[in-house]
């Protein structure tokens, strides 16, 4: 779950967090704040012919270790090629026991969709 704090200080300020870690320090200084949640991260609903087609995968995407956990409770890690937005959900692939894990240097949206075009384009889609 990510949260979203908005501060108030004088000035108005809103940041993202996932822990409850900055709310507590910074009303335990005296700011006023105001938790938001902002989205929640939950697995979605899996038919039977979902899991055949995860089942049946060459590449799949993560954009968060939250995913990763999802899919190797629910699908095989050791065929598919994990591409991940970056180094945190690619640790967590990892940790999952995928073999063949890419991620982009530099993590983001537009360098995620470049790093799965290079994994599709350099395998045989059939």
């Amino acid at each position: 779950m990510s949260y979203c704090f908005l501060v108030q200080h004088r000035l108005r300020h809103m940041f993202l967090a996932h822990s409850k870690d900055v709310e507590t320090l910074l009303s335990d200084r005296g700011y006023l704040v105001e938790r938001v949640d902002a989205y929640t991260t939950l697995p979605a609903d899996w038919t039977d012919e979902d899991s055949k087609v995860a089942a049946n995968a060459k590449v799949v995407t993560f954009g968060s270790p939250s995913a990763v956990k999802v899919w190797a409770k629910r699908a095989p890690v050791d065929s598919p090629i994990a591409v991940c937005i970056g180094g945190t959900s690619a640790k967590a692939c990892k940790a999952a026991g995928f073999v063949n894990i890419r991620h982009p240097e530099k993590p983001g949206v537009a360098t995620w969709a470049e790093e799965v075009f290079r994994v599709l384009e350099s395998i045989e889609c059939t």
